[in-house]
């Protein structure tokens, strides 16, 4: 009671200021003094506290506070990140000048041309076994692998023989003497060797649907055409060998001969 009683002794002496004179003359209303004394203590904080805040609004309104002594304000109004306070950090301009990753060269020199092409080679070669084997076991009426096996022995080498003709074709050679003019022999053979095979196969079939006693006839188209695909892809071979064989000894690759692929 003694801070209450203190307070009411000011009042009666006038010596509150406007804020606690209000406080006071609420304290003195009849209605108020009935209420208990916890009660009247809150409302009173509550009450002044309320009046504070009103007047620290009105200050405020009246004299707005300054971010700083060049008048900006104090919130954020650049582009950057929207917070409070952030600074736009100035980019790096990027140089157009800057060197940019070259990918890896394709190889130009002779010796990785030639030796790229001795690659596809081997393949032609590894396919010309096969297909000899496939011809002989036909003839033979099948009595070795079979008429389906020789078939398809044969259908796969012209598949293969046209793939690597197109890569032949495609190849780097401006870095071999007579490179040009081997690959497109090259590619000749190759292409005439795959419908050789190709008509050797169909020769097959026939073979395979008929009368087969020993040996197989050859009198039908499909051996002819064979036949004549073999004759041209031949003299492309001699025409390829011409021009491989001196470009192997100068790269120490392997030579050959036209019978070989």
């Amino acid at each position: 009671m003694g801070a209450v009683e203190t307070g009411r002794d000011d009042f009666d002496a006038g010596n509150l200021s406007p804020v606690d004179n209000w406080s006071a003359e609420t304290y003195s209303t009849t209605t108020f003094q009935s209420l208990p004394f916890q009660i009247r203590r809150v409302a009173l904080f509550v009450m002044g506290a309320s009046l504070v805040a009103v007047l620290a609004i009105v200050i405020l309104i009246a004299h707005p506070w300054s971010g700083g002594g060049d008048g900006s304000s104090a919130g954020y109004t650049g582009s950057g990140s929207g917070v409070p306070g952030d600074t736009d950090v100035p980019q790096e301009p990027v140089s157009s000048d800057a060197p940019s990753e070259d990918p890896s060269p394709a190889a130009t020199d002779g010796p990785s041309q030639a030796a790229a092409l001795q690659g596809l080679l081997q393949q032609a070669i590894t396919d010309h076994q096969t297909v000899i084997s496939a011809v002989q076991d036909i003839q033979a009426c099948g009595s070795g692998d079979g008429f389906d096996a020789d078939i398809s022995a044969l259908t796969q080498a012209g598949t293969d023989r046209s793939e690597i003709a197109d890569q032949v074709g495609q190849a780097s050679v401006d870095r071999l003497s007579g490179g040009q003019e081997a690959a497109q022999a090259l590619v000749t053979a190759l292409t005439e060797s795959a419908a050789a095979d190709n008509a050797f196969a169909a020769w097959g079939r026939d073979v395979s649907n008929g009368q087969c006693d020993g040996q197989a006839p050859t009198g039908g188209r499909n051996y002819k055409d064979g036949e004549s695909a073999s004759t041209r892809a031949g003299k492309a071979k001699e025409e390829f060998v011409s021009l491989w064989n001196p470009i192997a000894g100068e790269y120490d690759l392997q030579t050959i001969t036209s019978d070989d692929f």
